[in-house]
């Protein structure tokens, strides 16, 4: 307990040397926004996943299974991938914003539940060729879920943050959904 009590105290004497050794600290246990909170910039994003896992223009595929797959009232260790537009609106026509990319996979034996291990990528507009990296468990039939953001690329690199996700239009014959997704993303201010 002394040791960690040594490095945490010789932490806050380098952030208050330099602003720029404070934005290190950021990727610490010590909440940087506390200490210095104009090295940290907020951002939200406000769109929706559009969600087409069959049918025309399908953009989500299982890639792998598991012997007990088929035989499991949760498809359990089904294996997805991604690439799905996130646009402005809930409406499938309104403005692509850009693309949510990854993996998710069914990870419970009781309930559905999944996986989520995906990036947000931009590419085009304020954030264009940046992502942002989410994972967490997206249990989809409770109204609010929340992951957690643990990185990013380009503006949002050293991202942290959570993401919280509701179903806005869901259809369990075809899987296709509608999802709203909220990103919270706190970042470090880099000069």
């Amino acid at each position: 307990m002394e040791k960690l009590t040594f490095i945490l105290v010789s932490f806050l004497a380098i952030a208050s040397i330099s602003r720029s050794a404070a934005q290190i600290l950021y990727l610490g246990v010590i909440p940087i926004n506390s200490l210095l909170a104009d090295t940290v910039g907020v951002t939200q994003i406000n769109c929706y996943i559009q969600n087409i896992a069959s049918g025309q223009n399908e953009d989500t595929y299982e890639i792998a299974e598991a012997s007990i797959t088929n035989n499991s009232s949760t498809r359990f260790v089904a294996l997805d991938m991604n690439d799905t537009p996130l646009t402005e609106g809930p409406d499938p026509t309104s403005d692509v914003i850009g693309r949510a990319q990854g993996l998710f996979g069914l990870d419970d034996l009781y309930t559905i539940g999944f996986f989520i291990d995906m990036n947000i990528y931009f590419p085009s507009g304020p954030y264009s060729g940046s992502t942002i990296h989410i994972v967490g468990r997206d249990s989809p039939f409770l109204s609010h879920r929340e992951l957690s953001v643990t990185g990013g690329t380009e503006y949002f690199r050293l991202a942290k943050g959570f993401a919280t996700l509701s179903t806005f239009f869901g259809n369990n014959s075809t899987i296709n959904a509608i999802i709203q997704l909220n990103i919270t993303v706190f970042r470090p201010i880099l000069l």
